[in-house]
């Protein structure tokens, strides 16, 4: 389905003829786009109504000259919360700069208001509030740059790209920020780009691939540089949702989305606004549910990033919002490692090894200094012993937490000499061990090297009962005169 529907694109299209004498050709860093857009000159203005722009502007224009007064009034102009640390900030109804209480979202402030611009897409970094919109008079297209604290907007430009934006993210981790969208011509491909933060410029443009519904409506970026997109369907008329919108990470560098889960939300507005408080990691969605295209209220939502399900803080709010975001210091915290592992290479060196971190500039294994994201322990490893390493991030305000890593040594003499089968493996309840000597002792040990249970026996046969462990990996351990023999299994 195009997406001639979407009030964005029904505000591009109106805007072609007015811009007649401009060039609206993609910028030449947009290779990979597969067609140039159309000269604006060649475009005759189209004489359709569109009643999705009327709409606001009547709304609009019912409002001039007038004072605003929020749902929920103050007398002067405060921050609700701000010392609490749980303010977001946002376009309501487009043009509305205002503070809302995350516990609350209907206890809401105004901070300004714009007379001409309606915000479509922002997001905030050092103080400022970076934002796509248009004027509503004119139909103009522009790039913004707001003081966050007053919604003075200190730069308007001009934004002559054929795209439209409809969300934007800062990732700290490479320090760029990124924007959400799709071609303003065409078949209305929607794409993935980075920002130019002086001049609104996007480039390294992307189709977003390996989502299910009609196209991907909104857009944010964890601390650790993960990009969340969601989606949503629709029937053919835009009035009703045909499945629930799903959660997908997305990679930034090709566009492609990977499902999440989904979000339980039949999504009824093709505008919506979601962002992290980067302060705690939590996602919150402003999920706009009521009116053919995106006029009405909205649910206040948590997401959870890791699994797509949502939960309601208000529901059926008036505050409407676009541009969702929170003010955020820019230090990032210094994250633990990821996926450490240990492999014994030999009798005296062992491998250690983990991810790399977004912002480390070192880290520490046994308080040994170490720039890459592996480390050779060398030493002399006994057969069937448990070894332990402690691997610290490293950032330039601090260190992370500890991560232990540890594995078991197993030689291959030893091996050899002590050689056992263990069955059934995944077990459930029970298993047996037959060994092809006799051995003294039988343990269960744990990934982390703890010994989870230990008994004794007498011959080339024992079984042991595995029902009170948790399902995981473990290790079974058996030890004879010739030697200690390790194998793993896994628990059910």
């Amino acid at each position: 389905m195009k997406k001639i529907t979407f009030l964005l694109a029904l505000i591009f299209m109106a805007s072609l003829g007015y811009m007649g004498a401009q060039n609206f050709a993609p910028s030449n860093t947009t290779a990979n786009i597969r067609a140039a857009a159309p000269a604006k000159s060649t475009v005759t203005k189209s004489t359709k109504e569109f009643p999705i722009g009327e709409r606001i502007h009547k709304s609009k224009s019912n409002m001039r000259g007038l004072t605003f007064t929020p749902k929920n009034p103050l007398q002067t102009h405060k921050p609700l919360v701000s010392s609490k640390g749980n303010t977001a900030y946002g376009a309501f109804e487009y043009w509305i700069w205002a503070e809302f209480d995350v516990d609350d979202f209907e206890a809401w402030s105004e901070i300004t208001y714009w007379d001409d611009d309606e915000i479509f897409a922002g997001t905030y970094l050092d103080g400022k509030y970076y934002a796509y919109g248009w004027d509503y008079d004119t139909e103009d297209l522009y790039y913004y740059i707001i003081d966050y604290t007053t919604g003075e907007m200190t730069s308007r430009i001009l934004f002559e790209q054929a795209y439209i934006v409809t969300g934007l993210a800062y990732d700290y981790t490479t320090n760029t920020m990124y924007g959400l969208g799709y071609e303003g011509y065409g078949d209305w491909l929607d794409v993935t780009f980075t920002v130019d933060l002086t001049t609104g410029d996007i480039s390294d443009i992307h189709y977003i691939t390996g989502f299910t519904g009609d196209w991907p409506i909104t857009f944010a970026i964890d601390l650790q540089g993960t990009a969340y997109v969601i989606d949503f369907k629709m029937n053919s008329s835009g009035t009703q949702a045909t499945a629930p919108g799903k959660l997908y990470t997305m990679n930034k560098a090709t566009g492609q989305c990977t499902s999440k889960g989904s979000t339980g939300r039949y999504v009824l507005g093709y505008e919506q606004s979601m962002a992290f408080d980067l302060t705690d990691g939590t996602l919150y969605w402003c999920e706009i549910n009521d009116g053919v295209h995106h006029a009405g209220q909205c649910n206040w939502v948590k997401i959870d990033p890791a699994t797509g399900a949502t939960t309601v803080i208000t529901e059926d709010t008036d505050a409407q919002v676009l541009g969702l975001t929170f003010v955020f210091s820019g230090i990032l915290p210094c994250f633990p490692v990821t996926n450490a592992k240990v492999e014994f290479q030999s009798a005296t060196s062992a491998r250690i090894s983990w991810d790399a971190v977004a912002g480390a500039i070192g880290y520490k294994v046994n308080e040994v200094t170490v720039e890459g994201t592996e480390y050779i322990a060398e030493g002399e490893y006994i057969s069937g012993q448990t070894y332990t390493w402690n691997i610290v991030t490293v950032c330039a305000d601090g260190e992370s937490t500890p991560v232990e890593v540890s594995n078991i040594y197993v030689s291959v003499k030893d091996n050899v000499k002590t050689t056992f089968t263990l069955v059934p493996n995944p077990a459930h309840d029970k298993i047996q061990v037959t060994a092809a000597t006799p051995f003294h002792t039988i343990e269960v040990v744990s990934f982390l090297g703890q010994t989870i249970l230990s008994q004794t026996a007498d011959g080339t046969i024992a079984n042991l009962d595995v029902s009170t462990l948790t399902n995981g990996v473990y290790f079974v351990r058996i030890i004879s005169e010739n030697g200690v023999s390790v194998k793993k299994f896994v628990k059910q």
